[in-house]
């Protein structure tokens, strides 16, 4: 209970470039390790259940910037399937039956150079880019991208920021008082989610 996710931060950055800055984790389910004669320094692990989360906040490291914010993150029903080998660390499978998202802050950035920050922050992405060393110590190199599912998400209390800095003047555009579901949100190519939405642009326009 109440683990601080900070420790984690690290291992994230492997991935994503991602720093967990805050986060208090609870968790309830089973977490199996195991070995095969084929790959005898590789652990592959598999963790089942529920957890939640309060409090976290996300950095997003290429835009020097908040990427999420929230009080709580709810996730039932998870399954992640991760390998460990040669002090590398990469997730290979990661699902959630149903989430919820409360009282939270995203932010999506297309910086200077047109790059949109939820299509880019695998750190694969970022290989001929320059951003400071210390983001990018023990990145995973060449790893396939994780097979990603998320059933069911409810969103509640929200807000999204919504900045472009690649066209000139810069663009500034936020959505508050997010509630709404998003459905079969998924990583796969070509996969398409259904979100049912209610939100205010800039507190004024429904939408």
């Amino acid at each position: 209970k109440n683990l601080p996710l900070e420790a984690f931060s690290p291992y994230a950055e492997k991935e994503f470039l991602v720093e967990i800055e805050d986060g208090q984790l609870q968790s309830a389910g089973k977490l199996s390790l195991s070995k095969n004669s084929a790959e005898k320094e590789a652990i592959h692990s598999e963790f089942v259940g529920d957890l939640s989360v309060r409090n976290l906040r996300l950095i997003d490291l290429a835009n020097a910037n908040d990427f999420l914010r929230a009080k709580l993150l709810d996730a039932k029903n998870i399954n992640v399937r991760s390998l460990l080998k040669a002090g590398d660390f990469a997730v290979q499978e990661f699902s959630i039956h149903e989430a919820l998202l409360n009282d939270f802050l995203l932010r999506l950035t297309v910086n200077e150079a047109g790059k949109f920050n939820l299509k880019t922050m695998h750190t694969q992405a970022f290989d001929n880019i320059k951003v400071p060393q210390n983001t990018l110590k023990n990145t995973v190199k060449n790893s396939a991208l994780p097979t990603i599912l998320i059933t069911k998400i409810a969103l509640q209390n929200g807000e999204i920021r919504f900045q472009d800095r690649f066209v000139k003047p810069n663009y500034n555009g936020n959505l508050r008082n997010i509630n709404g579901t998003i459905v079969d949100l998924s990583a796969k190519n070509g996969a398409r989610a259904t979100a049912q939405l209610a939100a205010l642009f800039d507190r004024i326009s429904p939408l």
